[in-house]
């Protein structure tokens, strides 16, 4: 293959470099394409200086496949994922029937000794419904099943986009929130059920 098909620097050593900065933050992401254009504009220019094709496309074809390859390699490697490492996070509760409004209770920042943060809004008319868990231990996927099943409340986990990545994926900064249909009615005062609760396990 001649020398002038596949260089080592521009089309082995580079798209790897690049990759590997491309997966690991959104500013990357963005800088990245911006190096590697200017790269190929100067290799351009130098081969036309010598006479040979612009950009050879052998090398381009590489260097494609070396870049794709890192990036789908990272944006497939689930044990780097946040959202999933977040999901797999076990939290134990004292029975396996627990009440809506007890549940926010637990996993709110109003509990001291909560093992996970979730942030819920839900109609004050729902707060005695049922969640039943598979056992009085669980991850936080199998607590968000049972609670889609139950109450038909879904979870999401809310991302800041600077804190994106291809390697870890959204980074759930702001944390997770159940909630359902949009609702008109009395929303559940978590505070005002705290303060019930403390009064309750006073007396």
């Amino acid at each position: 293959m001649s020398r002038h098909t596949i260089s080592l620097g521009f089309d082995v050593v580079l798209p790897i470099v690049l990759g590997i900065l491309f997966v690991l933050n959104i500013m990357l992401m963005v800088l990245v394409p911006i190096v590697w254009i200017a790269l190929l504009s100067v290799r351009a220019n130098s081969r036309r200086d010598r006479q040979l094709s612009p950009l050879p496309i052998a090398g381009c074809l590489l260097s494609v496949l070396l870049f794709g390859t890192i990036v789908f390699a990272a944006a497939s490697y689930e044990p780097t994922k946040t959202k999933l490492q977040h999901l797999s996070r076990e939290i134990t509760f004292p029975t396996q029937d627990v009440e809506l409004a007890e549940l926010a209770f637990l996993t709110s920042r109003l509990n001291e000794s909560r093992q996970f943060t979730i942030r819920f809004s839900f109609p004050d008319a729902d707060r005695h419904k049922t969640v039943r868990l598979p056992e009085t231990t669980v991850t936080v996927k199998q607590l968000l099943d049972a609670i889609e099943r139950d109450t038909g409340m879904t979870g999401r986990f809310h991302s800041c986009g600077n804190g994106y990545s291809v390697l870890q994926g959204e980074d759930c900064g702001f944390g997770l929130y159940v909630n359902g249909k949009y609702f008109t009615n009395e929303e559940f005062d978590l505070f005002a059920y705290a303060d019930d609760r403390f009064k309750r396990l006073s007396e």
